[in-house]
């Protein structure tokens, strides 16, 4: 299977249904794209490939989060303690 614009619409529509904001969809599949074709022989050897795009898309949108939280505690310690 190819990397195409299927895939992509696919992958970005589940995306969008999984966090609803464009902009992050938009951060997030791009970001997934890039990784993608950094590993093309991988991705297209693997078993499911736009399984291996959704699992990638989402594990870079959890890092998003989980920055944005620690950025956000840090934000609050200052506002406290500085």
């Amino acid at each position: 299977m190819k990397m195409n614009s299927l895939s992509f619409a696919k992958i970005h529509m589940k995306i969008y249904a999984k966090i609803e904001s464009k902009y992050m969809t938009e951060e997030v599949v791009q970001e997934t794209y890039k990784i993608a074709s950094e590993n093309k022989d991988k991705v297209l050897a693997h078993p499911q490939p736009e399984g291996w795009l959704y699992k990638t898309a989402v594990n870079i949108y959890k890092n998003k989060m989980r920055k944005n939280i620690k950025i956000q505690n840090n934000e609050r310690y200052f506002d406290r303690y500085v």
